[in-house]
């Protein structure tokens, strides 16, 4: 890891912008400093465009008089004092640096204003919890509360509080999803409270809207074989799936790339996270909002049948019109063998000839 964040915030490509919002944003008297996953992945050598700032006072009025000086609108505020600012199209995510409470496990926090010592300490692991200084006699200057470049260094992900996966259970998916992709580790004693967690089923607490956003936030990630089995083994992808993750699932969605690859030719593109939610089942599909990747199950099974019986291929092109995209890829995953992917394949080329002008009818 590199020894000097000054340097490193100085060679990312936004280096100029955010060097103009700290130099404006200091005239108007507002301490601004960039943090979260942006400067943790900076330090860990990956270019994020993803800008989060920290402002000492009122993000909004900070975000409009950013908005005045560099070209840009602010697109959305919320109630918590934060503010969406596009420059071109760039965007900057503000925030008020503020305290938070919890009324009870899973609600929303209270929040006001602090300081950006006490900000970071509210934050969720020790590793997003680390900022660059933004203001011009400081830019680029490390602020470290909480050891969080130390855990950067030992590939551990902390929380910050032992209550931390009960006031917000939406914690407890962040952490496998974020221990996953960078390939860390939990620190112990994150290990055992996620283990609580787990047995006490936080997740209970929070509203489905809340949970099924960061359920999504998993289905961006690369890997879906390798992080589902991580949630599955901190016991909680059957709870929240409501089904098993079996090694046939895991090997179909292992699939999905060569799927889209081999119907492409096809002329046929689909949503991949719809492809996922029938492979999974279970409430997938409710988590995904992707229910209409669907198609009705005694259809999808009289599919199969004709699949394996050659000489029914009038028969298959007329059950196959208006199936979803999706549900023609998890039938190409999921047939026996090579001769009913070609098959399928055959009827899916003749079915989008059958449309082209001039072609048969």
């Amino acid at each position: 890891m590199n020894n000097d964040p000054a340097a490193l915030l100085a060679g990312h490509p936004k280096a100029p912008l955010l060097a103009a919002v700290g130099r404006h944003a200091a005239e108007a008297g507002f301490r601004t400093a960039v943090v979260g996953g942006f400067v943790r992945d900076l330090l860990l050598g990956i270019i994020s465009q993803d800008i989060d700032i920290v402002v000492e006072g009122d993000a909004i009025a900070c975000a409009s008089l950013l908005a005045g000086r560099l070209g840009g609108a602010v697109a959305k505020t919320s109630r918590f004092g934060t503010a969406v600012l596009m420059v071109g199209d760039t965007r900057i995510d503000l925030a008020m640096a503020r305290s938070e409470s919890y009324p009870h496990p899973g609600a929303l926090p209270d929040v006001s204003p602090g300081t950006l010592a006490v900000d970071l300490w509210r934050r969720d692991f020790t590793v997003n919890a680390i900022a660059l200084g933004l203001v011009p006699e400081n830019f680029g200057i490390l602020i470290d509360e909480v050891g969080g470049r130390q855990d950067l260094c030992e590939r551990l992900i902390r929380i910050l509080h032992p209550r931390s996966f009960s006031d917000d259970p939406t914690r407890m998916l962040r952490a496998v999803r974020l221990a996953h992709r960078l390939r860390f580790s939990l620190a112990a004693a994150t290990a055992d409270r996620l283990r609580e967690a787990v047995r006490g089923r936080n997740w209970l607490t929070v509203g489905s809207h809340r949970l099924g956003r960061e359920i999504r936030l998993l289905f961006r990630e690369n890997d879906w074989p390798g992080l589902f089995r991580s949630l599955d083994d901190w016991g909680m992808f059957r709870p929240l799936f409501a089904t098993v993750l079996s090694g046939a699932k895991i090997a179909a969605l292992e699939n999905i790339d060569t799927a889209s690859v081999c119907l492409g030719r096809s002329g046929l593109s689909f949503d991949r996270e719809a492809v996922a939610a029938l492979i999974i089942g279970g409430r997938a599909g409710f988590w995904l909002k992707c229910e209409s990747a669907c198609s009705p199950p005694g259809r999808l099974y009289a599919i199969r049948r004709l699949l394996a019986a050659p000489g029914t291929d009038a028969r298959l092109r007329a059950l196959l019109r208006d199936i979803p995209p999706a549900a023609l890829a998890y039938l190409w995953i999921i047939c026996q063998n090579e001769e009913e992917r070609l098959r399928l394949q055959k009827a899916l080329a003749r079915m989008r000839l059958s449309r082209e002008p001039g072609g048969e009818t």
